[in-house]
């Protein structure tokens, strides 16, 4: 019986950190943070005289491995397409709604977000509404 209450204690804990977690970061997918705050917090409320199983534990680390490998994988193709589109001309929206349309000088990762260099201005690459090649209108 103290293994169930123990184990809801952990379920009740990691629904509260998943729940403050994802409102920080504006609905966006776990991430290996969060994922480690899980298993941080399982590990901290588990039943001493009933430790996890090994197991249990490898398969939640290779888990947090593939997760983190993901990731990088990630930011490497947003990275690979931002570059592509240097010399491209490209149109977003402001966050005042007003569409702008500019030619991308350089590509930049800043804070774990792709941006884009356009004239002097700094363009989120999911802010991306259109890409026209310069070439195709001459």
């Amino acid at each position: 019986m103290a293994t169930i209450t123990s184990s809801n204690a952990v379920t009740q804990t990691a629904a509260n950190s998943n729940q403050t977690t994802t409102s920080s970061t504006n609905n966006q997918a776990l991430g290996k943070n969060d994922f480690l705050k899980l298993l941080v917090t399982q590990l901290r409320y588990q039943d001493p005289t009933e430790p996890m199983d090994d197991t249990q534990f490898i398969s939640q680390m290779a888990q947090f491995s593939s997760l983190e490998q993901m990731q990088n994988m990630t930011t490497a193709m947003q990275t690979t397409q931002a570059t592509s589109m240097i010399g491209m001309v490209i149109t977003w929206n402001s966050d005042d709604g007003t569409e702008n349309i500019g030619t991308v000088k350089s590509v930049f990762v800043s804070g774990g977000q792709t941006q884009l260099l356009v004239g002097s201005q700094k363009v989120d690459l999911n802010e991306v509404t259109t890409i026209t090649n310069p070439m195709e209108g001459a």
